[in-house]
């Protein structure tokens, strides 16, 4: 009796503790019953729970840190949240939930102490805290604009920060079990350590993806919170089923280092006051950083509104001037071209052959003197050059030949406006400018002859008619431009065989510009980062200011009526909010026209404001000057 009672030591719950088993009636090699303290498996799920809210909180700041010394502190600290409060100090406390106490075989009864190893210990921590830092980077390390988009980027970070996380979670598990000590063996069932190994997997998938993704408001993190609280400890408690103990006569010592007995309540209270002090620190300054960001914001906000109120009165003003030179050529020079008219603006430019309009009134004086403007649109059918090919330049020759004829005009009077010949080439900004300046350019000539003979890209191989051209973007820009402007009376095609009167249904098939085809979005923009839909707002917003200030000023002939109902009509799809941008990093919605129609809508009641206001001054003028000639 004294033998056995120098190896029973009392426990702070009345039962006895065996600090030798077999002194307290256990067998060798007997199977040990296990219970827990439902006390400290609840205080578990509180600890994971504070450490998952705590995370949650950190992640949300971490999606928008700029600052590269911040964003390392917050990763650090996020990984202290996720590795070492929701993981590692909860399963630690939990652990110390379970008590062996009986014997299966004999009966014997009395607390087996379990000790753990403060090397195996620390090191899991530690292991945890840095995995769980390194995941989280993985998953967050992008541009501070991309960290909340869900993409195939995101997939591949996700999936390599989960495998890295739950081999971390599994790892450490295991670490802390193999910790304990004291007079038993354990031994682990391989089933259940693979199934905890799944459940691992599933909550570090579940977790980070929330972590990342989640809106960052009070309620979704507490929801979130619990979710991952509960997977934790799915993953701890099925892990901790895995092992079967048996009595053992000494203690079995993996790691010669000192093993001690641990207070899971202590462990678990200096857990919940580290996610206190975490979250006040990092809240704090996301508060700051939510301030500095919304400032940002508002700031951006202003600059955006400022740049598209500039491209809308850029567009307005384009209306009433050239906001670049109308170049044109002389048809009779132009009769003397062969292929070298894809020698481009410059060349033509500098040996003298063109005829430079450098005003909007510059252009009616012209047009008044008897010179006759023939704008020509064609689809380029290659990609080493701009111009008309071949056949399509031949059409162009016999069209000036057939309008001078029509119209009783010399080719001396006739001018050509074609795109590589009228716009520079070499110079973007001035290219920029003409291209803002295409309906300017549109609504000024007399005529627009669309030259479209059966023909083949060079390139693709891909057939080219009076189907094709219509399929094109930059043309169906040049026709909605003129037939806004000037009407169809004064459209012709040149398939090859002479002038055609415009088909009826032409314009109905080419009004939705923006659902056609164009070279950069067939590249996915690998040439250019800027696509052509957003390079032809400025024009097409020209467009819509004068169609809708022309029948705001009650003018009712049949090109303003035409063009009128063929906006209202198509209004959706002409002048679209957003599109597709696609490029080699997927597909995005951006911004195209957006709230642009009500800016210009505002600028045409302004301008008929102003109008109204001249003509109002101009008629108490009138009026006052007629009062005293009655005096």
């Amino acid at each position: 009796l004294k033998c056995r009672l120098e190896h029973v030591l009392p426990n702070t719950e009345g039962d006895v503790m065996c600090d030798s088993p077999v002194a307290c009636g256990y067998l060798v090699g007997e199977d040990i019953k296990c219970h827990w303290d439902f006390s400290v498996v609840g205080l578990t799920l509180c600890i994971s729970f504070c450490g998952a809210f705590t995370s949650l909180t950190i992640c949300g700041h971490l999606r928008l840190v700029r600052n590269h010394c911040w964003y390392w502190a917050l990763v650090i600290c996020a990984g202290w949240g996720v590795g070492v409060s929701t993981v590692w100090a909860m399963h630690f406390v939990g652990m110390v939930a379970l008590h062996l106490n009986g014997g299966v075989s004999s009966g014997a009864s009395g607390e087996i102490p379990v000790r753990f190893e403060v090397s195996f210990t620390v090191i899991s921590a530690l292991a945890a805290w840095l995995i769980s830092s390194i995941g989280l980077h993985i998953l967050a390390g992008r541009d501070v604009t991309k960290r909340d988009r869900i993409d195939r980027e995101f997939c591949i970070r996700l999936v390599a920060a989960t495998s890295l996380i739950a081999s971390g979670v599994v790892i450490m598990h295991y670490m802390g079990m193999i910790s304990q000590t004291g007079p038993f063996r354990t031994e682990y069932d391989p089933g259940i350590v693979f199934a905890s190994g799944l459940i691992a997997l599933t909550a570090a998938a579940v977790g980070l993806f929330l972590l990342m993704v989640l809106p960052s408001t009070m309620i979704t993190r507490a929801f979130a919170a619990v979710l991952i609280s509960a997977a934790v400890n799915g993953m701890h408690y099925t892990g901790m089923q895995a092992a079967s103990y048996t009595v053992a006569e000494d203690d079995i010592e993996l790691v010669p280092t000192a093993a001690v007995y641990v207070d899971g309540h202590i462990i678990g209270l200096l857990a919940l006051v580290a996610d206190l002090a975490l979250y006040a620190i990092c809240d704090s300054y996301g508060m700051h950083m939510k301030q500095e960001c919304e400032t940002a914001t508002q700031q951006a906000v202003g600059r955006k509104d400022m740049a598209l109120q500039r491209v809308a009165t850029a567009a307005v003003k384009s209306t009433g001037e050239l906001g670049a030179p109308m170049n044109c050529i002389p048809a009779s020079s132009f009769m003397e071209l062969h292929m070298d008219v894809a020698k481009m603006h410059e060349c033509y430019r500098e040996s003298g052959g063109l005829k430079v309009f450098d005003r909007l009134e510059d252009v009616l004086e012209a047009k008044e003197a008897g010179a006759f403007i023939v704008f020509f649109s064609y689809e380029c059918l290659t990609w080493k050059q701009a111009g008309p090919n071949e056949r399509q330049l031949h059409c162009i020759k016999e069209s000036l030949k057939e309008l001078a004829d029509r119209n009783g005009t010399s080719l001396n009077d006739v001018h050509v406006w074609l795109d590589c010949i009228s716009i520079p080439q070499r110079n973007k900004a001035m290219q920029s400018a003409s291209i803002n300046s295409i309906y300017s350019f549109a609504s000024l000539p007399n005529a627009m002859v669309i030259v479209c003979p059966d023909s083949v890209h060079s390139d693709t191989g891909q057939p080219a008619d009076r189907h094709s051209i219509r399929q094109r973007l930059w043309c169906r820009v040049e026709h909605l431009a003129y037939c806004c402007s000037c009407g169809t009376q004064s459209m012709y095609l040149h398939c090859g065989e002479g002038l055609e009167a415009l088909p009826s249904d032409w314009m109905k098939s080419v009004c939705c510009v923006h659902n056609s085809m164009s070279t950069c979005c067939r590249l996915k923009h690998t040439t250019t980062t800027t696509c052509d839909r957003e390079v032809i707002v400025q024009p097409l917003l020209a467009l819509y200011y004068d169609v809708l200030l022309r029948h705001a000023r009650g003018l009712r002939d049949a090109k303003d009526f035409y063009a009128y109902n063929l906006i209202q009509e198509n209004k959706e799809r002409m002048f679209p909010k957003t599109f597709e941008y696609e490029c080699d990093q997927g597909v995005f919605s951006k911004e195209l026209f957006g709230d642009m129609l009500e800016r210009v809508e505002r600028l045409v009641d302004d301008t008929l404001k102003k109008e109204w206001d001249t003509l109002s001054f101009m008629s108490g003028e009138r009026s006052a000057g007629s009062a005293m000639v009655v005096i």
